[in-house]
């Protein structure tokens, strides 16, 4: 779950929130045991309101994120799917399409997704080109 480390602009934050909270409820009642790690100030203290286990949060960096930062994470995250003690890692947050649209997202991460099996098809050995090869140095 990633939300921001302010309020923001209410929407921003309380829609991610409550998809998420609506996910690990879902999951619950088809019987998963939900593991919930949090990014930003506000995941956290929303959910142990409710009455959530938060088995991590990470803040302090949501503003200017680096790629240690998200390293961290991953790896924190990444860990548990890695041991064979869960079977999916999932990310919701808010996607930014402009100033005036944003929209909740709900991602999973692992295991990762094959690949369309249009695109298989596109890279499929009878399907590259002669001129993908390399040239010969004949004149």
């Amino acid at each position: 779950m990633i939300a921001g480390d302010r309020g923001l602009s209410g929407a921003y934050n309380t829609s991610a929130l409550r998809a998420g909270e609506r996910l690990v409820q879902q999951l619950q009642r088809e019987g998963a045991s939900v593991r919930l790690y949090c990014v930003g100030k506000k995941a956290p203290s929303f959910y142990r309101f409710r009455g959530m286990d938060v088995q991590q949060s990470f803040m302090g960096f949501v503003d200017r994120p680096s790629f240690s930062d998200a390293r961290l994470i991953a790896s924190v995250v990444a860990a548990p799917f890695i041991d064979g003690e869960v079977q999916k890692v999932l990310l919701v947050s808010t996607r930014f399409h402009s100033a005036g649209s944003q929209g909740v997202e709900t991602e999973q991460l692992l295991p990762l997704a094959l690949p369309d099996p249009v695109l298989e098809d596109a890279l499929s050995p009878s399907r590259v080109t002669r001129s993908s090869s390399p040239r010969s140095n004949s004149c």
